[in-house]
């Protein structure tokens, strides 16, 4: 090690010394040069070091360096899951080491402003994550096509049926029928959609704002022949004029962005039917780290979801009591969807020959091992979660 590396992994010792659950190992030219355990317990959790540019990085951007670190090969871990779990439970502790330097905080904020979601925005920044291709997806998605939080029935339950479950269960909780007609907001691949109409003979207005996706459910649609009770539209949630017996909106709410977050829930209470109710299923943040979060763009923000922003349920529910809606019921399942991330992980890596021939980089596939292994860190950690709830007009 030179003199100036090892001051700066010293400091970084320090740093990593400030745990208190879990426990770290960190290798370097394979031998281990540091060991600490928290308090308490946790994720073990090990870096090895195969570039000393992933330090730099890290004190310069701070978490997200550290992953454009990762992303660039210079440190490697034997459970990446693991070590991001580790992260997650010790956010407190490592709070005010890993924003990084404050031109950076700056940049990123000034960038995260950019990505607004406006009717224009808001499709630039859709179509940055979901219009990757719809053959990207299929390669690994389960053939529903579902890409949002399964709920499992028991610990044997495949994935498909598992995703089937979540449908029955928002189903039943907005107390759909036949006949009634539904508007879902992001419908996705179409899963949904096909399952009301299927399953329930609902008339269902299903809306998206990516072009290869209601290219998709459109085929979907007509294939299956459910074109009588299914209408498919390439619309902002904000041009929706109509009434409806139910509105239903799956993982959706997380790209609206929390300054849209009053007119979302207007537009929903404008076209609900009195009597009527809102199904919704979206990830949510504690909310002892919410205020943190939202001043301090993340990894998922930059590199996933542009524009993107998780509420707390004490948001949701302070928004919704001002414009006149009410949250009755809500089910909270987060460990579901660390459940669902570790089958897309699976499937994901054993599907990248035919990821990789579609035209995708290695550099690709270390951006999404990151990003599927870090939405399953934070919900194994509890920093995240994922709900259904139940809203009606007061």
């Amino acid at each position: 090690m030179n003199r100036k590396f090892k001051t700066k992994i010293k400091l970084f010792f320090s740093v990593l010394s400030e745990s208190k659950f879990g426990s770290i190992n960190v290798l370097y030219k394979k031998k281990k040069i540091f060991s600490y355990k928290g308090l308490f317990d946790g994720p073990k959790a090990e870096i090895i070091i195969k570039n000393e540019k992933c330090i730099e990085d890290f004190f310069l951007k701070g978490d997200l360096g550290w992953a454009e670190s990762y992303i660039e090969g210079n440190w490697e871990t034997s459970n990446l899951t693991d070590f991001l779990e580790w992260g997650a439970k010790n956010f407190h502790e490592f709070n005010r080491f890993i924003r990084g330097k404050w031109y950076i905080i700056l940049f990123l904020r000034i960038k995260h402003f950019l990505n607004n979601n406006t009717k224009k925005g808001s499709k630039k920044n859709i179509s940055f994550h979901y219009d990757l291709g719809n053959s990207f997806y299929k390669q690994w998605l389960d053939k529903s096509m579902t890409y949002s939080s399964a709920l499992f029935k028991n610990e044997n339950q495949n994935l498909y049926d598992a995703q089937i479950n979540k449908y029955k269960n928002l189903s039943d909780l907005c107390k759909i029928k036949p006949g009634d007609d539904v508007l879902e907001i992001g419908c996705g691949w179409g899963g949904f959609s096909s399952y009301l109409a299927k399953e329930l003979k609902t008339n269902v207005t299903a809306i998206t704002i990516s072009k290869k996706q209601f290219e998709s459910v459109k085929k979907k649609i007509y294939a299956n022949k459910l074109n009588d009770l299914v209408n498919v539209k390439l619309s902002d949630y904000r041009d929706v004029k109509g009434q409806f017996d139910h509105i239903v909106s799956i993982e959706m709410f997380e790209a609206v962005g929390e300054k849209y977050w009053p007119l979302y829930f207007n537009v929903l209470k404008k076209n609900l039917k009195n009597n009527g109710n809102i199904g919704l299923q979206t990830i949510t943040i504690d909310n002892n780290f919410f205020k943190s979060y939202r001043k301090f763009p993340d990894f998922i923000q930059t590199y996933i979801f542009p524009g993107g922003m998780l509420p707390s349920v004490e948001e949701m529910k302070k928004i919704t009591q001002s414009i006149g809606l009410n949250i009755l019921e809500e089910k909270m399942f987060g460990l579901h969807y660390a459940k669902t991330l570790e089958y897309w992980k699976e499937s994901f890596e054993s599907s990248w020959g035919n990821i990789r021939n579609i035209g995708f980089d290695n550099t690709f596939r270390r951006l999404w091992e990151y990003y599927l292994s870090y939405c399953e860190g934070g919900f194994k950690s509890g920093n995240i979660n994922v709900g259904q709830f139940l809203i009606k007009k007061v």
